[in-house]
Order: C-alpha cells, then structure tokens, then sequence
C-alpha cells in the first residue's frame, strides 16, 4: 500500500510543476499532497525527494519551493544532503537567494554543519540521522583520508579511520562507483 501511495504522490508532484493552474488550485494542490504525507516521514521524504528530483533536472519554480515549504526544513535539508549530492550546494543558495526566512536558515545550517563534518550539529537540529546518511558522512569523512594517503592497504586505512576492512572496502567500490574519489583498488601480494 505504501509503495502505491509513494506513486500517487510522485503522480501528484509532477502535476503540480508541469501543469499550469490558477493559483487557489495549486494551493489546494499543495496541501493535500501535505495531507497525505503528513503522519508518514516515509512518505514525506518520497515526496520531499520528488519535488528534489524535478530541481535536479532543471525546474526552480516558485512552485517547487511552495511545495518543499510544506515540509520540515530539517527534513529537506537532509533528503538534500542523502540524495543531492551533485547539485546540494547550488540547491542550498537558491534556498537562500530565495528568502525563505527560517525555513531556509535551518536547511543551511544543516547543509553547512554536514559539510563541515559536525555531525552532532545536524543531530542537535535535525533528530535522528538515517543509517544511510550516517553512512554517507563516513564516506565524507574516508574519502578525505584516501586522499591525504595515496596508496595504502585496505587493512591499515581500516584501522586509521576504525571501520572493518570488509566495510571499509565496500565504502570504497561505492565512493568509486559513484565518483566521489578518483582511486583504484589493486590486489598487492595477494591483499
């Protein structure tokens, strides 16, 4: 059932960017997709990363903010940090260019304290972290490691940042696979 109601709100998302309505529509639009979502952070964050999708692919409506507002600011500023890695930065700005008041101050202080690496800030104003974004601060935080050491085992880099070496290698396939380093991992004497 879940999956289903992630779909109407996907279907409802992209009609409220790509059509064109008089604006009490719009709003009333805006608010049953906030009705919706409401009791469910599941579905907030589905909905949260619809509206994330359509900026990710050019649209910077007044709309797309008229609809992010709805929600809690902590709450897109992490979809923003999990799921908008290419384009966070610029995301961040328009929040501020746009004037959003405390909606847009409290997604930069989350954005800034994650890129900073204080991750007790972010969990001071945003609560509880998903495992996911956890996941990916260590990957933040590793992927300056590598960079500092060069070439280094596996086995060494895991114990220098206390992660398992199994862990630390499928951080690293990831971080590859998605770009985040520019490494290769070679098998050195059988290691």
């Amino acid at each position: 059932l879940v999956i289903i109601v992630e779909q109407v709100i996907e279907l409802m998302v992209e009609y409220h960017l790509t059509k064109s309505l008089p604006p009490k529509e719009m709003e009333h639009l805006r608010t049953l997709i906030g009705m919706i979502t409401a009791r469910n952070v599941t579905l907030q964050r589905r909905a949260i990363r619809s509206y994330l999708s359509h900026y990710e692919d050019g649209q910077t409506s007044d709309n797309l903010w008229l609809g992010l507002v709805k929600f809690d600011a902590s709450l897109v500023s992490l979809e923003i940090i999990e799921h908008q890695s290419k384009s966070g930065v610029k995301i961040v700005q328009d929040v501020l260019m746009r004037k959003l008041g405390s909606f847009g101050h409290i997604i930069y202080d989350i954005f800034t304290a994650y890129q900073k690496g204080d991750i007790q800030r972010v969990m001071n104003v945003a609560g509880t972290l998903s495992d996911g974004l956890l996941r990916k601060q260590k990957r933040v935080g590793l992927a300056d490691k590598i960079k500092k050491f060069g070439s280094i085992p596996v086995e060494i880099l895991a114990r220098n940042v206390e992660i398992e070496a199994k862990e630390l290698e499928s951080m690293i396939y990831e971080m590859i696979s998605e770009g985040e380093i520019n490494a290769k991992i070679e098998v050195v004497e059988g290691r």
